[in-house]
């Protein structure tokens, strides 16, 4: 690849979006495998230390990175000479040397699941494809891997992220951005792709179909699709579908035939009380009862070694189950 289409790459990357757990891990594998795309996996992590300032504090945001799982599996440098804007755009691009040393890809891949504005502003003439799917389903994993406690705050995240892409598409050029379904993808795989391929100008390639055979993650599965029917339980999807059951209906997925859950004027705390009890006792389950205690400690008392050391320690578990 010549200087200036390894320049028009990089200034025109293509942030593959969507809610966690809506398929943007396995479709990153799947166009990762494109002989001509490289996947870089996961960029939202750079704004998230202080996500409603454009231009955080470089001291604390440097001493944040170095515990953040994500800088650390990356394995970029930070360098102190660069602004904020430029140190983010840095990282991008020491992902693509790392992942690409000869720049040889026609096109590099990254996935964001929210900060799409800030995306945006740093790469305006970015491509951006948009999954989405079954919120249920989200709603399902999200349980499991205990980032929720129940349905209520599930269904208020889930809308809220699809608003916020909502909004933030208003502003890509109509010719940079498509979207698709998860459940369109694993049903009709090849024809998405095909369609995937002609919007990044690329020739469809079947080695997009063979990821599986050097990762961890299985082939295509239908049988992903409408999971929530047997894995979510019935009180969380009455509350999934009381929260955010009119944004189900506009992305086309019917309701199901479960009563909703009826709001008392107590309610809204009542769920909040709920959800931080379950999703404390989950995180209990998962990281231990010393490292939640001490995890909760150090978030409100300016202790920096402790704080990064308990960090490190919910790292080490987080690596260890990552599929």
């Amino acid at each position: 690849m010549s200087v200036n289409e390894a320049k028009t790459a990089f200034e025109s990357p293509i942030f593959l979006v969507g809610t966690t757990r809506s398929g943007t891990t396995v479709l990153g594998l799947l166009l990762g495998d494109h002989p001509e795309i490289i996947a870089l996996g996961e960029f939202e992590w750079p704004w998230d230390f202080q996500p409603e300032l454009e231009r955080p504090d470089l001291d604390g945001y440097r001493r944040w990175l170095k515990t953040n799982r994500h800088f650390s599996h990356h394995g970029v440098k930070i360098d102190p000479a660069l602004g904020f804007d430029d140190l983010v755009r840095s990282f991008l691009e020491q992902m693509w040397e790392m992942d690409d040393p000869q720049r040889s890809s026609q096109a590099l891949v990254t996935q964001v699941h929210r900060h799409f504005e800030h995306a945006l502003r740093l790469w305006p003439d970015a491509r951006f494809i948009h999954i989405g799917r079954d919120g249920r389903d989200v709603c399902a994993s999200w349980l499991k891997l205990a980032w929720v406690g129940n349905g209520h705050r599930a269904g208020l995240s889930w809308k809220a992220a699809m608003q916020e892409w909502q909004a933030a598409k208003e502003r890509v050029n109509p010719d940079n951005r498509i979207e698709l379904r998860f459940e369109d993808l694993i049903h009709n795989v090849e024809p998405e792709l095909e369609r995937l391929c002609d919007f990044l100008g690329l020739a469809y390639d079947d080695a997009m179909l063979r990821y599986h055979e050097h990762s961890t993650y299985s082939p295509i599965d239908p049988n992903q699709a409408g999971k929530w029917q047997t894995g979510l339980g019935r009180r969380d999807l009455r509350l999934f579908e009381s929260a955010a059951g009119d944004e189900l209906e506009a992305q086309g997925y019917p309701l199901s035939d479960t009563p909703r859950y009826v709001q008392r004027p107590w309610s809204n705390l009542w769920l909040r009380i709920d959800d931080a009890l379950r999703h404390n006792w989950r995180r209990i389950e998962k990281y231990g009862i010393s490292i939640w205690f001490w995890d909760h400690v150090t978030r409100r008392l300016p202790i920096l070694g402790a704080r990064d050391r308990v960090q490190l320690r919910i790292n080490a578990i987080e690596n260890s189950r990552v599929q």
